[in-house]
C-alpha cells in the first residue's frame, strides 16, 4: 500500500509498507535515495540511490 506524508520543512515524501518492510523515499543533500527498513528488527536493510523521475513502485522487490 502506498502513502504520501508531509514532513516539516522537507515537503512531501512517499513511503510504502509491504509485509514487514518499510520502503521510504528520502532526500539527502539534494540526492534522492530509497531506504528499506525491516520493521521487525527496526534497522535499515538497504539504501538505493535513485534517479529523478523514478518511483518506488518500480523497484523489483516491491
Amino acid at each position: 500500500m502506498d502513502y504520501t506524508a508531509k514532513f516539516s520543512g522537507r515537503g512531501y515524501r512517499n513511503f510504502s509498507v509491504k509485509k514487514d518492510k518499510l520502503v521510504f523515499d528520502d532526500l539527502e543533500n539534494e540526492k534522492r535515495y530509497v531506504r528499506i527498513y525491516d520493521l521487525k528488527s527496526m534497522r535499515e536493510l538497504r539504501q538505493i540511490r535513485m534517479k529523478n523521475g523514478c518511483s518506488i513502485r518500480f523497484l523489483p522487490f516491491y
